[in-house]
């Protein structure tokens, strides 16, 4: 710089070197061990050219204290906000042709960075906009300046009027995209004052319509607002014209499926199973995602463990029941893979005598899974949206029910059968006048803990895996149980971790796996196909597990399974006796007994069936647990007889392997 009459002050040695490449002379000062004595010096013309950014300004102030003392001559150049010199080098905008142009921008920004108040700034902001008005921010305050041009009143026509009493950026803006053609918006806020420091907010889209609602908002914060509702939109204007970046945010805790990511409150796994870190500003980055912001249990932090260690600790504790359990909860973290193939997914219950093991197991679990919890208590202090909420708030994860009792609560346990599937939770009209309507969505599954079930009807017990616990031989696992308590709250995270970083895996073979172990047991004598795929989906998932998890254990899961299976047939149709007999005997019936069949449809009209059965029937029993068959349609008028009837409607299903006459005679 020896010899030249302008001289740029920098912050580093890149951005010196930089400016010198594009023929201007520049020195590095803040990150050198020089001080201004040694830098500076009489007869040159210095431009301070450092960053656009809070330290850079305060080292800006520094500087202009010590060169007006020492009487050397100074301006101030800026780069864009967010940018260096050497991205202006990268885009272009120092060469030869451009280089002007950018420099007297960059004074610009520099005059307006030294600006002693706000009405000098908005002067100098009209330099380069001369239009009025103009949202500005001076001092960590917001104003609005205007220009209004009088004869003889030069001075007078500027206007500068504070808005706001700090300073708002958007960080990033959240679009709720689960209605169809209706995008709905809110804003996350950093509110930067002298007074209060800085505050997130969030601000819902029609707030910045709304100026009480606005100016309240900000109340809360002990942040004042001094505007109008004009001023309010351009305010809104301005904001946006920074251009905040749109994520969207999950509407639940686990697969979405729109990234086809598994999102949690701090963590994500993409469609290979890398894993993220969600980024400082609360979203992630890479997806413009927003974690669901609903679930306040998460399990934030992954610890180290061997897992099949663990599957070996489960196992002693547990036993088979164990290995099953988890097996559920494996499959159901790929529920959305089976349910894509098969239509369905089941549920799971844990019961029998209480102080066996039941609550631990299933706190256990969920911590494999992220989340820090027992379950939910079903209490009578529940209320019923409630409980559909906390359903819809996990997908391809499992939202455990705690010690319902039907004569306590008033949750309807045969209300799972359109859960099965995943039918919508609940349709409710919007508030609105036309024909929209919104829909809670199901995509999890549901595990019942409970010390007796509750499930009464054949439809409901036979879409439920049902594992039931004694105190026979507590004694030799309560050691074991102690062991599992070892395992740290991270540790157990660090299953699931596992799982989801092996998602490929999973994800390839679970329904080859689910379909081949379905045969199996019904080659086994599990005769109804539901039972046999309900088991085959829980012990797919441990058995997959156990493959890539080689725990040091010899289990005999695929036996448990069965039995299991085979013991959920015999409970489930005991409940239907005589819908069952019923069935039976109309098995070889035709049109001319009163009942109709084609490939889809069972069409049985009931006083000509009974006439042609013979016999006592206690029909208002038969016709209530008739109702019950998952077969059952609907009663309607029909004219498939030989005039229009009110005729029963089912679908036209196999007929089963077992009689009744055979299970009773078992």
């Amino acid at each position: 710089v020896e010899g030249a009459d302008k001289v740029f002050v920098v912050e580093g040695i890149l951005d010196a070197l930089v400016l010198e490449q594009s023929g201007i002379p520049a020195i590095a000062t803040l990150s050198s061990g020089h001080n201004p004595e040694t830098c500076f010096k009489v007869g040159v013309q210095y431009v301070l050219a450092l960053d656009n950014d809070n330290a850079g300004r305060k080292a800006i102030r520094k500087f202009k204290s010590y060169l007006n003392e020492k009487d050397i001559k100074f301006t101030v150049a800026l780069p864009i906000k967010g940018k260096d010199w050497n991205d202006l080098l990268i885009s272009g905008d120092l060469s030869e042709d451009k280089q002007a142009n950018t420099l007297e921008l960059c004074n610009w920004r520099g005059n307006l960075a030294m600006a002693g108040n706000a009405l000098d700034y908005y002067k100098i902001h009209c330099k380069k906009y001369p239009y009025s008005p103009a949202v500005f921010e001076f001092g960590n305050q917001t104003y609005k300046g205007t220009f209004k041009h009088e004869d003889g009143k030069e001075r007078e026509a500027y206007k500068a009027v504070r808005l706001l009493d700090c300073i708002l950026n958007i960080a990033f803006s959240i679009e709720d995209a689960s209605l169809e053609f209706e995008s709905r918006i809110s804003h996350i806020v950093n509110a930067e004052s002298t007074r209060e420091g800085i505050n997130t907010i969030r601000f819902k889209g029609g707030d910045f319509a709304a100026i009480n609602d606005f100016k309240s908002k900000l109340l809360q914060y002990r942040l004042l607002y001094f505007g109008t509702g004009y001023d309010l939109t351009l305010l809104a204007e301005y904001l946006f014209k920074k251009k905040p970046i749109k994520v969207r945010e999950c509407q639940a805790l686990g697969y979405d499926a729109v990234s086809d990511c598994y999102v949690f409150t701090k963590f994500l796994y993409d469609k290979k199973g890398k894993h993220y870190t969600i980024d400082q500003d609360g979203y992630f980055h890479k997806y413009q995602l927003k974690p669901f912001s609903g679930q306040d249990k998460s399990i934030n932090k992954i610890g180290d463990v061997q897992v099949g260690s663990f599957i070996s600790d489960l196992y002693q504790a547990y036993g088979e029941k164990g290995l099953l359990a988890l097996g559920f909860w494996v499959a159901t973290t790929f529920s959305h893979v089976v349910f894509d193939e098969f239509g369905f997914f089941p549920f799971m219950s844990f019961h029998g005598d209480p102080h066996c093991g039941k609550s631990d197991l299933t706190t256990l679990l969920n911590r494999c899974f992220y989340i820090d919890s027992e379950g939910l208590p079903m209490s009578s202090g529940n209320t019923k949206k409630g409980e559909l909420r906390v359903m819809s708030q996990k997908s391809s994860m499992v939202t455990a029910m705690l010690e319902g009792r039907k004569d306590k609560v008033r949750f309807d346990y045969d209300s799972i059968l359109p859960l099965y599937n995943r039918n919508s939770l609940q349709v409710r009209a919007q508030t609105t006048n036309d024909n929209q309507v919104y829909d809670m969505k199901f995509s999890g599954a549901l595990a019942f803990i409970q010390n007796i079930e509750q499930f009464v009807s054949k439809p409901a017990k036979e879409r439920v895996i049902s594992i039931k616990f004694s105190h026979e031989k507590l004694d030799d696992t309560y050691a074991a149980w102690q062991n599992l308590k070892t395992y740290s709250i991270e540790q157990l995270a660090g299953v699931g971790h596992f799982i989801l970083t092996n998602r490929e895996y999973f994800e390839k073979n679970i329904n080859q796996k689910i379909n081949t172990n379905a045969d199996f047991l019904r080659a086994e004598g599990v005769g109804v196909d539901r039972v046999a795929k309900n088991h085959a989906v829980a012990y797919a998932g441990a058995s997959l597990l156990m493959e890539i998890a080689k725990p040091n254990i010899t289990d005999d899961l695929l036996k448990f399974t069965i039995d299991s299976a085979m013991g959920k047939i015999e409970t489930a149709r005991s409940e239907l006796v005589l819908a069952d007999h019923f069935m039976e005997c109309i098995a070889d019936f035709s049109e001319k007994d009163g009942v109709f069949r084609d490939d889809h449809r069972l069409i049985v009209d009931m006083p000509r069936a009974f006439q042609m059965i013979g016999g006592n029937w206690n029909k208002s029993e038969l016709l209530s647990e008739l109702k019950m068959l998952d077969s059952f349609q609907e009663q309607k008028t029909s004219r498939v007889f030989d005039k229009p009837k009110k005729c029963w409607h089912f679908k036209n299903e196999k007929p089963r392997l077992q009689s009744y006459k055979h299970l009773h005679a078992a």
